[in-house]
């Protein structure tokens, strides 16, 4: 799917994952490199198709539906600092074997490429043509980050934005991505075109309106957590509360584990806060 003149949308229908091709004069930028190493060939497919090579990949966080497809790519591999720590501390050559004994859509010599360049806060790649900007949000992970290409008015988000479903919130700063979210509007629409981490991309009128959908999700998960608070219940009996929020989709065994996921960390931040200022 091209969004933009020199920007190209990449996905794939479990989960509805997204990766994004960038075109410079003689390279690409890949954002994202899909679950597995065969999904991420139609990213270097599409560069060579263009007559360039994947001259840098950038991971806006370390989950492995958006890390696990890298070993099929060449370049440069960028992230933020915190990602870079991440990827490392988390995938094991060990835990790795037996992921690609267990499933054979992963070489026996299945690894996850380590990001070599990485950045604290923001950092600006010139491709050769295109000046894409990274940032760290933090918001979905302590790590995640977003690419913006202003030239074709593009911003991958990342997991920052899930559309119409549930996100993971395992890791969340729920209050900062809530944060996150009111500056995405602003910035998405002032670009004109928003592709999420999972979800269909936005433009126009959509933007606006899926992006508060899912902000209105999460701060009513907040403060249905905030409220049950409020009342003294107990963190474990508040976490099995069946009247929060949920998202209007199809809600198969993963969206009921993501959903669950947000609700165990909105209580968690709540209770954390109520603990701090001692109440």
């Amino acid at each position: 799917m091209q969004v933009g003149p020199k920007t190209y949308v990449f996905g794939v229908p479990k989960f509805e994952t997204k990766a994004g091709v960038i075109l410079g004069t003689k390279q690409v930028l890949v954002v994202d490199t899909l679950h597995h190493p065969s999904e991420a060939k139609v990213l270097k497919d599409a560069a060579e198709s263009q007559g360039r090579e994947v001259g840098w990949v950038f991971y806006t966080h370390w989950h492995g539906d958006h890390t696990f497809g890298g070993q099929a790519l060449d370049g440069l591999f960028v992230s933020s600092d915190k990602c870079a720590e991440q990827v490392q501390k988390r995938f094991s050559r060990e835990q790795l074997g037996r992921l690609a004994a267990q499933d054979p859509r992963y070489p026996a010599d299945f690894e996850v490429r380590i990001p070599s360049i990485t950045f604290s806060d923001a950092m600006t790649i010139d491709i050769g043509g295109a000046c894409v900007r990274l940032e760290r949000w933090a918001g979905h992970t302590p790590c995640s980050a977003i690419a913006v290409l202003e030239q074709d008015g593009v911003v991958f988000a990342g997991d920052e934005l899930f559309v119409q479903c549930h996100p993971w919130a395992g890791e969340a700063a729920l209050a900062r991505w809530c944060s996150n979210l009111k500056r995405l509007m602003d910035v998405g629409s002032d670009l004109g075109t928003v592709v999420p981490g999972h979800g269909p991309v936005l433009t126009g009128r959509d933007i606006r309106r899926e992006i508060g959908a899912f902000l209105s999700y999460l701060e009513g998960t907040l403060a249905t957590a905030s409220g049950l608070a409020a009342k003294g219940i107990a963190i474990e009996e508040a976490m099995a509360y069946p009247g929060f929020p949920q998202i209007g989709c199809e809600m198969t065994d993963n969206e009921i584990r993501m959903r669950q996921s947000s609700i165990e960390r909105a209580c968690h931040e709540i209770w954390e806060l109520q603990s701090v200022r001692g109440l």
